[in-house]
């Protein structure tokens, strides 16, 4: 159901790399967070069948095949193009040696670029540090989801979100609303709330999200990167994840399923054809160029599905039940 949206976030954050602005709107920041409420969606409905024995390492293990094999797959193709081509980005000013490789293979330390020079240089998967933030939320969200100050714990990141929103968190603000965990798992939360049907909820922070938006419209001094597509996307994303998530199977669920499984290697793969234009020397400026990102984009997600996902379905399927 969520499967072709997935695409058309992926392929938003894409165009938004190779230069897309929407008026004002930069659309990649706005997908992000769409995807950061789907994950609490489907999180939610995989956890609320069971939690216990079996079932939770099941749950790890299912997780991990679902985002490492892929993320490692292409952290190799960035680093040979890297290597190969000595390409220099502001991603990879940094060259890979033992210390940055294990940081980008352990993943975790990712999510703290925005505080750290030297993993800000060091991220060869451009899009990783997004992947680190849902990674921290797969390992907490079996004993948070269930636990009785999810609400609460929900409630602080909203507000933390606010006060980052209204430029109070120093030293980097806009690193709390958006780049890490703390700032945004009421995202997540939202998702979760949505697929319980807890619609009071959802819609407490719908009304809390507009609330937001008119305080750092009227009083926010000083406005951190992102303000207007963070809750652009929160709003937006949930109002389009509640209508879809009301239709289930169908003619075209095979289409849509597929659309899903090759919008992560989308979201992963397109800085590799973003430098390699760049080393051509052909511009980012042009429409032509930005399609022709994003249809390799599209033709490296399904060859990256078939040569490193595929192989693991059956398995996956397997820790699903």
């Amino acid at each position: 159901m969520f499967g072709t949206f997935r695409l058309f976030l992926a392929s938003l954050v894409v165009l938004t790399h190779a230069g897309f602005v929407l008026g004002s709107v930069r659309p990649g920041p706005t997908a992000v967070i769409g995807f950061y409420i789907i994950s609490g969606y489907v999180v939610s409905f995989l956890l609320d069948r069971k939690v216990k024995g079996s079932f939770l390492k099941a749950f790890y293990a299912e997780r991990f095949f679902r985002i490492y094999p892929q993320f490692l797959f292409h952290l190799v193709v960035a680093l040979t193009f890297i290597v190969v081509t000595g390409h220099v980005s502001r991603f990879t000013e940094i060259r890979p040696n033992i210390g940055s490789i294990l940081a980008n293979l352990t993943l975790f330390p990712l999510q703290a670029r925005a505080f750290s020079d030297y993993l800000a240089g060091a991220t060869y998967v451009p899009t990783s540090w997004s992947l680190a933030l849902e990674a921290s939320f797969y390992v907490m969200a079996p004993f948070l989801l269930r636990s009785r100050l999810f609400d609460f714990v929900a409630g602080a990141s909203l507000l933390l979100f606010m006060l980052a929103l209204l430029g109070k968190t120093p030293p980097q603000p806009h690193t709390y609303s958006y780049a890490t965990i703390f700032g945004t798992l009421h995202f997540f939360a939202v998702g979760a709330w949505l697929q319980r049907r807890q619609f009071k909820k959802v819609g407490l922070w719908a009304v809390a999200m507009v609330g937001i938006a008119v305080l750092v419209t009227l009083f926010a001094s000083w406005r951190p990167p992102h303000v207007q597509e963070v809750i652009i996307g929160g709003l937006a994303g949930l109002a389009i994840i509640a209508v879809l998530s009301k239709y289930r199977g169908g003619r075209f669920q095979r289409i849509d399923d597929f659309m899903g499984r090759i919008s992560y290697p989308v979201f992963l793969n397109h800085f590799i054809f973003i430098w390699l234009f760049e080393e051509l020397g052909w511009g980012l400026s042009t429409v032509e160029n930005r399609t022709a990102i994003l249809v390799c984009s599209w033709v490296f997600g399904v060859v990256a599905f078939y040569i490193v996902e595929r192989p693991l379905d059956a398995y996956r399927r397997s820790l699903r039940s």
